[in-house]
């Protein structure tokens, strides 16, 4: 059981090769709650797992929808790094 209370295991199901809080680059993380792919309890996860993560979990967005309407905002994000 992941620590919210949520019984998926996903994120806990096979080896990634790395541990999350190894990433040090710059992370950027889009979920979106009503997210029918993707159970908006894994990014949750990811955000509370990832150091320095920038996490945009929306509420009401779905798996498409959180890119159509916050693409311009996503590309902002990642010229922030370049």
């Amino acid at each position: 059981m992941m620590t919210d209370g949520s019984t998926t295991t996903w994120p806990l199901t096979r080896d990634w090769g790395f541990e999350l809080g190894e990433i040090r680059v710059p992370t950027f993380l889009w979920q979106g709650s009503e997210d029918l792919m993707v159970p908006y309890a894994h990014g949750r996860w990811l955000a509370a797992h990832m150091p320095g993560v920038t996490a945009q979990l929306e509420q009401g967005e779905g798996h498409l929808s959180v890119f159509l309407g916050a693409a311009a905002r996503m590309v902002d994000e990642l010229v922030t790094v370049l």
